[in-house]
């Protein structure tokens, strides 16, 4: 029997908000891309001002692709929709997570922890978008 591997999210950049995410999911933090390539990423994480960088990735020809998750600034998702647009066929899925600005330059890999574990009411509003977003593509 085979043990279920966690998933591996990884970053475009430094700062991407891989290690936000990474404790949101309960997963592997596989810090930032090297060499540019997709590699074992199930979930490849970039800014909204890295989406050309994220589009520039070697992913893998054959087997599933990762999904890019794209956090935004505050400008929204309108501000990067073209750009979004044109990555989609790079991989498996492209999803968007709000920009959360009292997570900004600090450690939130604790609070992270919680997002998908607690009800809604019990997060601020910006928390509570970060979670529905997550909810709304990653699997249970």
């Amino acid at each position: 029997m085979n043990p279920v591997r966690p998933p591996l999210i990884a970053g475009v950049a430094p700062g991407s908000g891989t290690s936000t995410l990474a404790a949101a999911l309960h997963a592997r933090d596989g810090g930032v891309l090297p060499q540019r390539v997709a590699g074992e990423a199930d979930v490849v994480v970039c800014r909204a001002a890295t989406v050309r960088q994220a589009a520039a990735l070697a992913c893998s020809p054959v087997g599933p692709r990762p999904v890019l998750a794209v956090v935004l600034d505050e400008a929204g998702p309108d501000a990067v929709a073209a750009r979004l647009a044109a990555v989609r066929g790079r991989f498996g899925a492209v999803a968007t997570l709000p920009h959360v600005p009292h997570w900004a330059g600090h450690d939130v890999r604790e609070e992270a922890a919680t997002v998908l574990a607690l009800q809604g009411t019990y997060l601020l509003d910006p928390v509570r978008a970060y979670a529905a977003a997550l909810r709304t593509w990653w699997p249970r």
